[in-house]
């Protein structure tokens, strides 16, 4: 009896090992288990389509961006915002002593055209931090005051990142973790969108902390397609009959456009663009008459004044009024605290609007840039 209680000691011991110095630690496989909340704060119920709030869930068997089906992903829908989250926490996770590394790797569904692009991210927090109480953020993630929206920097530390468009490629990344070997921490993953959350169709085909063998293994070779992935027929590309003909291309944005406008006259046309220019063109000769390029990061709005003369463009956290003569710059109205999304003249040309990604509404004098009034809106975000 001795020895039979000696022996079951033993056996659990050394299962007991095994678990906390597991080879792999697959995330992808465990996300049911985690807690999935919004840029909000909300829960949501892992398995569950919650619409505009987010959703997570498994997928067996889908077809992916690059036309192959994978056996299992996460799909991650962040929040129906310009800029929205969804993220999974998983707690008391311990990384592995021996040569530890993550890797995640993911990208869309098939038949994601629409979307802008989405960030994927893993975070991790130490065990006992917390997150900056001055933002009022607890260390579950969730908001002290509900409307209240969370950025992903305030979950911990950015461990692995990439971007993702829809290219027909699944995006792959390696981490080193050995500054955190033998440590129990929280893990996140993260989705965040770009500026529209359309067909944000995200799902993660690998996520995953190795150690050991499995980790140089990793290491040294390229992913590479397995049992889990099977090739299905290319379909079949379906005859284009255009109903009107392509009169101009304009083609110097080295970045997707945001926007396009023309003047009142119909004799230009403005286009704004994430490579940080707004671009005037000649209509329909295709003529560049300006380049405005005293931007602070993309341009998500551009529109003309009823002069033809001027345009007003949104970018950072302010909007600025061009002569589009001479490139330069008439008025900046840059009061806001976050990034200006949307700018529009009145129809007299008199008065500008613009909108920020935090809801408000500011009006202003477009003659002398003096602010008349601000409108802070429960919107979320002001796009137009």
């Amino acid at each position: 009896m001795f020895k039979k209680s000696i022996f079951m000691a033993v056996a659990v011991i050394f299962l007991f090992s095994i678990l906390i110095y597991a080879e792999e630690i697959n995330l992808k496989e465990m996300a049911d288990k985690a807690k999935w909340t919004n840029g909000r704060g909300i829960v949501l119920q892992f398995g569950v389509d919650l619409g505009s709030d987010g959703t997570a869930k498994h997928l067996i068997e889908p077809t992916l961006e690059n036309g192959k089906k994978h056996n299992k992903v996460i799909f991650t829908h962040p929040e129906w915002v310009a800029n929205g989250m969804i993220a999974g926490r998983y707690e008391n996770i311990t990384i592995p002593k021996d040569n530890p590394m993550a890797i995640i790797a993911g990208g869309f569904l098939e038949g994601a055209e629409g979307t802008d692009g989405v960030k994927f991210a893993m975070h991790f927090l130490l065990s006992g931090e917390t997150i900056d109480p001055a933002r009022t953020i607890r260390p579950s993630g969730v908001p002290v005051a509900s409307g209240d929206r969370i950025p992903a920097s305030l979950f911990g530390i950015e461990i692995c990142s990439f971007s993702a468009a829809y290219d027909k490629k699944i995006d792959r990344v390696e981490c080193d973790l050995s500054g955190y070997a033998g440590k129990t921490i929280t893990v996140f993953l993260i989705v965040t969108a770009g500026n529209s959350p359309e067909k944000d169709w995200a799902i993660w085909t690998t996520a995953k902390i190795l150690s050991g063998e499995e980790a140089k293994k990793e290491r040294g070779e390229k992913e590479k397609p397995t049992a889990e992935i099977k090739e299905i027929e290319e379909p079949k590309p379906k005859k284009f009959k255009p109903e009107a003909e392509i009169v101009r291309t304009y083609s110097m944005h080295t970045s997707r456009i945001y926007r396009l406008d023309f003047s009142d006259n119909n004799k230009y046309l403005v286009s704004a663009s994430a490579d940080g220019t707004a671009r005037v063109w000649e209509v329909p000769k295709g003529g560049l008459v300006s380049s405005l390029k005293e931007q602070s990061g993309h341009v998500f709005w551009a529109a003309f004044r009823p002069n033809n003369r001027h345009i007003v463009a949104a970018s950072g956290n302010a909007a600025r009024i061009y002569d589009i003569t001479n490139g330069s710059v008439v008025q900046v109205l840059g009061d806001h605290t976050q990034r200006v999304l949307t700018a529009e003249f009145s129809p007299d040309g008199g008065t500008v609007a613009t909108g920020d990604e935090g809801g408000m509404v500011k009006l202003w004098q477009a003659g002398n840039g003096k602010e008349i009034r601000s409108i802070a809106t429960d919107a979320g975000s002001v796009h137009s």
